[in-house]
């Protein structure tokens, strides 16, 4: 689709292929590129001798998941603005940002900021430094049960 137009698949064994980075089942496979109604990606479908339709938040048709156990990843080096927000679901969970140098270390008097409970399309990650100036930064995340869409300015 104009949406998602490749994915990564590999086969570390050569015969079994996988998703290395998600696992996305939506539960069905769209004829056409979703289109924009009311706010919503709409994808209209067969299934069940029948048309039908799902819609989703454009920013939120994928997105890193942690479930019951603690899960994490850290981002790549990349140039942030002074505040940055998270696109997220931690309604039944949490999720824990820390702030890193571009070599993976921890920032000096930026500890780790933990959205609990919540949801929301701009979540501030208020990381009270010096270091707050424009720059190259990484961020790792802890999560459990919850869904992280997007990292973005404030």
């Amino acid at each position: 689709s104009a949406i998602m137009p490749c994915e990564l698949i590999v086969a570390r064994d050569e015969m079994h292929w996988e998703r290395p980075f998600r696992n996305l089942d939506l539960g069905f496979w769209s004829y056409a590129d979703p289109v924009l109604i009311n706010g919503e990606l709409t994808c209209v479908f067969w299934k069940d001798s029948g048309m039908n339709t799902a819609a989703y938040s454009p920013n939120r048709f994928v997105a890193a998941v942690a479930g019951g156990e603690i899960g994490g990843f850290m981002t790549k080096p990349f140039q942030r603005s002074r505040w940055l927000s998270l696109d997220a679901d931690a309604s039944k969970g949490w999720i824990e940002a820390e702030l890193l140098t571009t070599s993976g270390e921890a920032v000096k008097g930026a500890p780790p900021v933990r959205i609990e409970g919540r949801e929301g399309m701009r979540l501030p990650l208020g990381f009270a430094v010096d270091q707050e100036k424009p720059g190259q930064c990484r961020l790792r995340f802890k999560m459990k049960n919850a869904r992280l869409f997007a990292v973005g300015p404030n």
